[in-house]
């Protein structure tokens, strides 16, 4: 447990303290659901029209603000003001950690080793940029001078690890890769190259990947950016933005013959449509909110990577 994270003790290290993390979970969730609760009549969540219907007696259990946990009685001659004894029974939901362990197995050693990189993974030097990276033609998003430093060192890497842009909250992170999208896509496309340009963002929280959309992404398509646009969410998140799919119905047959395609999700996201798309799907992989989530989660955009992607991650580094 205390030995330092390299590649060659990672996935043992982190499946470890997951297993602990989830333990520590599991304690905390006996001490809040041990003990006796009171039981409300209430009414029952709404039924889809594949759902059967519920008893007629449904019952909220009190104290337990921060999960919604119902009871629905099986006795049909239970009146109001009736004492009714009941022993509840709480499993506990194990998809989450489920999840995290999944993006620790099935991190590639390839990827691994560039995002645990060596002095010898930056000797590369930079390349050249072929665009003009201060013109806008979709949009006029401007960056400071700082920012359009940090956007030629986006542009230029050929190092194989990833580029790092640190930065406090509110410094302009999550605009810089917006335009660093734009241009990638417009490099890709000025200079003639034949293969696709694919492009996926990951954010932490369904918000943030919304601000790409509305913010950027949906102004630069109104002035004709020829870039096809999916938006990637939950099943509980529901956005405007007509080009969007839930990651469980998510299917890339469709865009693989897109030469410029851009994905926007979240790491949760990203976890569900891996499943669905081969290591060499995506041509770069930008990371934002680097920082806000377990080093796990923040994985399975890069189960989708291999030694080629090229990979930019943004966030705050004090978090």
């Amino acid at each position: 447990m205390k030995l330092p994270i390299t590649t060659g003790h990672y996935k043992a290290k982190f499946t470890a303290l997951l297993y602990y993390e989830e333990q520590e979970h599991i304690e905390l969730l006996k001490k809040k659901c041990d003990g006796s609760f009171a039981l409300q009549k209430c009414e029952p969540p709404f039924l889809r029209h594949d759902e059967k219907s519920y008893p007629p007696h449904f019952y909220c259990l009190q104290g337990m603000s921060s999960a919604q946990i119902m009871y629905a009685t099986q006795a049909s001659s239970i009146h109001g003001q009736s004492l009714l004894k009941v022993n509840a029974k709480f499993d506990v939901n194990h998809n989450y950690f489920v999840g995290l362990n999944e993006g620790v197995k099935r991190i590639s050693m390839n990827v691994l080793h560039r995002l645990i990189p060596t002095s010898e993974d930056f000797k590369s030097p930079p390349r050249d940029i072929a665009i003009d990276i201060r013109r806008h033609p979709y949009g006029g998003i401007d960056l400071d001078p700082e920012q359009y430093l940090a956007l030629e060192a986006i542009l230029s890497n050929q190092c194989s690890a990833p580029v790092l842009i640190p930065g406090a909250f509110g410094c302009g992170k999550t605009r810089l890769l917006a335009v660093a999208t734009e241009c990638f896509f417009r490099e890709h496309r000025e200079t003639g190259y034949h293969s696709p340009c694919r492009i996926l963002i990951c954010c932490h929280h369904q918000r943030s990947a919304d601000v790409f959309i509305d913010d950027y992404f949906s102004k630069m398509l109104s002035k004709s950016w020829p870039v096809k646009v999916v938006r990637v969410t939950s099943s509980r998140h529901c956005v405007g933005y007509p080009g969007y799919v839930q990651a469980a119905h998510f299917d890339n047959s469709p865009y693989k013959n897109e030469n410029s395609f851009l994905l926007v999700t979240t790491f949760g996201g990203a976890l569900t449509i891996s499943r669905r798309v081969e290591p060499d799907f995506f041509t770069h992989i930008l990371i934002d909110e680097g920082a806000q989530s377990r080093e796990p989660e923040a994985l399975s955009p890069f189960l989708m990577a291999n030694e080629n992607t090229r990979i930019v991650i943004a966030g705050d580094h004090q978090q």
